[in-house]
């Protein structure tokens, strides 16, 4: 088959769905199959395939949709702010990328988000079924942080979208149940919800543990290693809480935070506030990570939301002990007290405990690394994925048959237009 898989944001980036297409892409092609990557590029000024680097430039056609775009919302909502339009016009700046890379070409097209599949739905040939993995929320993702001072026309706008993305694809993909049952709320029909569990390739990921690394371990210190983004929702902020705490009453220890991102400065500041700057080092963004969890006594992950991630399996595989929150479907992978231990979400005080007596109870320590990396090596490993993910584009392809879904091409989108009005009786 030619397959396509498609993402608005840009790609490659630090992160779950990265290392998901590389690994679905890497997967499809050992079985035969032609895959080609749809992505905004690095650059931020075009859109390209990321094989053959063919390349949509947005620089002359975006003037052109901008125009329209606020020409229609000045005459009938000129409340709406440019948080809604810029969105919007991106949308519709992806359409105008698919629709020059001639999506005829494709078997079948897998999009990557939620709003990827609205415009790709709208452009497609209808005879090409599409599939869409949803990793995350996007209503939790965007407005986690802000909380009730949150614009509630946005979140309904967005939330709107996760509505309308899963029903303009013909199934979606769920890496777990937790985000599958989530989903649900958005009036997503569960016949439209397929959980296919991430996986990994296995013998690339233990041939990396082996890598030279030039990070040394601090001599008679245990190892506690955080490998997530540095972002407001991995948590970092609860573990510097924790290990504060935990300093009081175990001094034996490092921790590694492993990785790089926008809360950076913040965690830095943090750690000079907490007094631990001999204990947590920030290594940035590794490409020796295997090697790094190999190292580790402990690997760590204080999400505050999560779907199914890449870390919790990797340290599984890497034989160390995980300690983990219980955001999102953690819980499916991380049986507590047996591959793994988990805490409440949010609580520095729980992740305290239970760093303190993974670290002091070496029988625990070993038990947990030895069931997680057996457990690892049933649940995870990549060909389940692939196999999985070809049963769903042989199902897409028969729903489509059955029940071809109808869409359009025009600016602006009616249904987005109808969320509008709907957002708008809401703010009132």
């Amino acid at each position: 088959m030619r397959i396509l898989l498609a993402y608005r944001s840009y790609l490659p980036h630090l992160g779950g769905v990265w290392t998901y297409i590389e690994q679905l892409r890497k997967g499809l092609e050992h079985k035969g199959h032609n895959v080609d990557v749809l992505a905004w590029h690095p650059s931020m000024r075009k859109y390209y395939l990321m094989r053959s680097e063919m390349s949509f430039e947005t620089d002359q056609v975006k003037p052109l949709i901008t125009n329209k775009v606020n020409a229609y919302y000045e005459q009938h909502f000129p409340q709406y702010d440019t948080w809604i339009r810029d969105l919007e016009i991106n949308r519709y700046l992806f359409e105008a990328a698919a629709v020059h890379f001639n999506l005829s070409d494709y078997d079948v097209i897998h999009a990557q988000c939620v709003i990827s599949a609205r415009a790709l739905s709208r452009v497609k040939p209808p005879e090409t079924p599409l599939v869409t993995t949803i990793h995350s929320s996007l209503t939790n993702e965007l407005f986690m942080r802000q909380g009730n001072n949150s614009k509630q026309l946005h979140k309904c706008f967005i939330s709107s979208l996760e509505h309308l993305g899963p029903v303009s694809s013909d199934l979606c993909i769920l890496p777990s149940h937790f985000l599958k049952n989530f989903t649900k709320t958005f009036d997503v029909p569960e016949n439209k919800l397929k959980v296919v569990p991430y996986g990994i390739d296995i013998g690339n990921f233990l041939q990396r543990m082996n890598d030279h690394s030039n990070i040394t371990a601090t001599p008679n210190k245990m190892i506690i290693a955080c490998p997530a983004r540095l972002s407001f929702e991995k948590g970092h902020s609860d573990l510097l809480r924790a290990l504060a705490t935990l300093k009081d009453k175990n001094r034996n220890w490092v921790c590694w935070v492993i990785g790089d991102g926008e809360y950076k400065r913040e965690l830095l500041r943090l750690t000079r506030k907490m007094s631990l700057q001999n204990h947590v080092l920030f290594l940035g963004k590794r490409d020796d990570v295997p090697a790094l969890m190999k190292k580790a006594d402990v690997i760590v992950l204080p999400s505050l939301l999560e779907n199914l991630p890449f870390v919790v399996m990797e340290g599984q595989m890497s034989g160390t002990a995980v300690v983990a929150s219980d955001a999102g479907g953690i819980p499916e992978m991380v049986k507590h007290g047996e591959t793994g231990l988990l805490f409440a979400t949010g609580s520095a005080q729980k992740l305290s405990e239970n760093l303190l007596k993974v670290l002091e109870n070496e029988a625990l320590r070993k038990e947990l690394a030895i069931k997680g990396k057996e457990w690892a090596i049933k649940q995870w490993p990549i060909n389940q994925m692939i196999n999985s993910t070809l049963i769903v584009y042989q199902q897409a392809k028969q729903n489509l048959l059955q029940n071809p879904v109808s869409t359009s091409y025009d600016i602006p989108d009616l249904k987005v237009v109808n969320i509008l009005e709907k957002c708008h009786s809401l703010s009132n």
